[in-house]
């Protein structure tokens, strides 16, 4: 009985000092911080904002409003790229992230996470998609603004997915963390 309860201890001791010796897994970068609030095809709809300095072209801004679902996958985002720091009110065009064009460029995407289900470009014959830049703090980075935009489906993500995504009276509050 007593080489038992030794054998117990022994065991009990082994695995407590291996519990302890595990490290914490790695935090995740932070990309989100503030708040969006837009009305998409009518209903209230609030992604997570991200906003990061363009890569290739300086002081333009890449912004991401995203819904993530419960298990923190993306499943929705509207991308609107290379839009200028200055105050001011911008129209949204179908151009990519890479082009110095002088254009501010959007899309709608679907996705299963990382995976691409399907896309929506700008309907540019219509004047109501736009972004103002209210304000940019160049000390905090923090970036307030509003938005319109009206897409049209080029790749439609499901069957049954809508024609057009139309996003009113869309406001935010981001910074850029990187």
């Amino acid at each position: 009985m007593k080489s038992i309860s030794l054998l117990l201890l022994a065991i009990l001791t082994v695995a407590l000092t291996a519990c302890q010796n595990e490290s914490p897994p790695p935090e995740e970068p932070r990309i989100y911080w503030g708040t969006t609030w837009v009305e998409k095809n009518g209903i209230p709809w609030s992604p997570y904002p991200s906003v990061s300095l363009n890569t290739v072209l300086k002081n333009k801004l890449n912004f991401s409003f995203t819904e993530l679902d419960k298990y923190g996958l993306k499943r929705e985002k509207c991308s609107i790229t290379k839009a200028p720091t200055a105050p001011g009110t911008y129209p949204l065009n179908n151009t990519f992230i890479q082009t110095d064009d002088g254009l501010v460029g959007s899309h709608y995407f679907f996705n299963d996470d990382d995976f691409l289900l399907g896309y929506y470009d700008v309907l540019e014959a219509d004047s109501s998609s736009f972004m103002t830049i209210l304000s940019y703090d160049t000390v905090t980075r923090e970036v307030k603004g509003t938005f319109e935009a009206t897409y049209i489906v080029k790749q439609r993500p499901y069957p049954g997915a809508p024609d057009t995504i139309r996003l009113r009276n869309g406001v935010f509050h981001t910074k850029v963390l990187q």
